[in-house]
C-alpha cells in the first residue's frame, strides 16, 4: 500500500489544480495519502489480531509513518508510540523516543507559532513553556551521538567538496563528510533534519515573545538557534552530498550525471531530510538554493511530483 501511494503521488498530484494556497502542513497534499492512512491501519488490524510481525517491515513502515505526521504537524498515535513494542533496540530506540519527542512538539507548536508575529498575552505561557521544551529536546538531541560506537560516526574533514548538483557551488574549506555507509548518512541526515526542526520551533519562539519578555534575552536565544541551524544546514548538505557521490561511477561527467539524477534507492532516503531542509525559513539562502535542487535531482530520480512542488513552491513551514 505505501508502493500504491508512491505511485498515487507519482502520476496524479500534478494533473490536480492546486487551488489551496501551501500553510505550514502541506494541507495541499493530504487528500492523497490514503494509501499511507490504509498502511498504518492495516499495520494496526495485524498486531490487534495477533498476526505474526514481520519485524523489520513494520519498523520501516512504522517510521514513514512517523515522518509523514511530523510533515503533517499531526498527533501522535498511542499505539505506534513505543519503540520497543516494534523492535527498536540501542541507538536506534534512542534516536525513536526523541523522534517520538520532535512530533509531539511539532503538534503542540501548530496552533501557538503558525504566522505568528508576536505572542498574544494570553498564550504567553505556552508559548514559554514551547521555547524551553524545545531547548531541553535539543540539548538531549546534542547528546545522542555522543554514545555512538566508531562505526556509526561520521568522519568529518576540511578539503574542497565533493562534486555538487552545480559545479559552481562547490567552496573551499567545506567540510568533507565519511560514513560507513549510505544508510549511516541517511540515519545522520535524518537526525540532523530533526534538529533542524527543533532549533527553528525555538528560534520563532522566542521572537514571538520578543515584545513580550527581555528582548537582548529573546534576541541572545534567537541568534544561538541561528547559529544552530546554520550548522546543521552545512552539516546536512554534507551528508547529502556524501550520499549522493558514495555510489557514482567515476568523477567527471559520469559523476555529474549521476548526482543530476541519483539512483532511486539512494533518492529515497534523502527526499525527507531534504523535505524538512528546505521548509525550514531560517535556512541561509546558499545551503537553501543547494537543497532545493538537490530534491529536485531526488524528485526527478522518483518521478515524484509532490517533491517538485516542495522544492519550486515550498509546502511546509518549520
Amino acid at each position: 500500500m505505501m508502493l500504491m501511494g508512491g505511485y498515487e503521488n507519482v502520476m496524479y498530484f500534478a494533473r490536480e489544480s492546486p487551488a489551496l494556497p501551501s500553510d505550514a502542513v502541506g494541507s495541499r497534499f493530504w487528500k492523497s495519502v490514503c494509501h499511507e492512512k490504509g498502511a498504518a491501519s492495516l499495520l494496526s488490524a495485524r498486531r490487534e489480531r495477533g498476526f505474526a510481525a514481520d519485524t523489520e517491515l513494520d519498523k520501516a513502515i512504522r517510521q514513514k509513518c512517523l515522518r509523514i505526521i511530523i510533515l503533517r504537524g499531526g498527533a501522535m498515535p498511542a499505539w505506534l508510540e513505543d519503540g520497543r513494542d516494534w523492535g527498536e533496540e540501542g541507538h536506534e530506540l534512542e534516536l525513536d523516543s526523541l523522534i517520538i519527542r520532535v512530533l509531539t512538539l511539532r503538534n503542540k507548536s501548530i496552533s501557538f507559532l503558525r504566522d505568528v508575529d508576536e505572542a498574544n498575552p494570553e498564550i504567553i505561557d505556552e508559548v514559554k513553556s514551547i521555547a524551553m521544551e524545545a531547548y531541553a529536546l535539543d540539548y538531549d538531541l546534542a547528546l545522542w551521538p555522543l554514545g555512538l560506537a566508531q562505526d556509526w560516526r561520521c568522519q568529518i574533514s576540511r578539503a574542497y567538496s565533493q562534486p555538487s548538483l552545480n559545479a559552481a557551488d562547490a567552496r573551499a574549506n567545506t567540510p568533507s563528510h565519511t560514513y560507513s555507509s549510505v544508510g549511516h548518512a541517511a540515519i545522520w541526515n535524518r537526525y540532523r533534519a530533526l534538529r533542524l526542526i527543533i532549533n527553528s520551533i525555538q528560534k520563532r519562539s522566542f521572537f514571538a515573545l520578543k515584545s513580550l519578555s527581555d528582548i537582548s534575552f529573546a534576541e541572545t536565544n534567537m541568534q544561538r538557534c541561528q547559529v544552530n541551524i546554520n550548522n546543521l544546514a552545512v552539516d546536512l548538505r554534507c551528508g547529502v552530498e556524501f550520499s549522493l557521490t558514495s555510489q557514482a561511477p567515476a568523477r567527471g561527467a559520469k559523476a555529474t550525471a549521476f548526482i543530476d539524477t541519483p539512483h532511486p534507492s539512494v533518492a529515497a532516503l534523502l527526499a525527507w531530510p531534504l523535505t524538512v531542509a528546505v521548509s525550514v525559513d531560517a535556512i541561509e539562502p546558499p545551503e537553501k538554493t543547494w537543497m532545493k535542487g538537490a530534491l529536485k535531482a531526488v524528485a526527478r530520480s522518483l518521478g515524484h511530483t509532490l517533491l517538485e512542488s516542495v522544492s519550486d513552491h515550498g509546502e511546509f513551514k518549520f
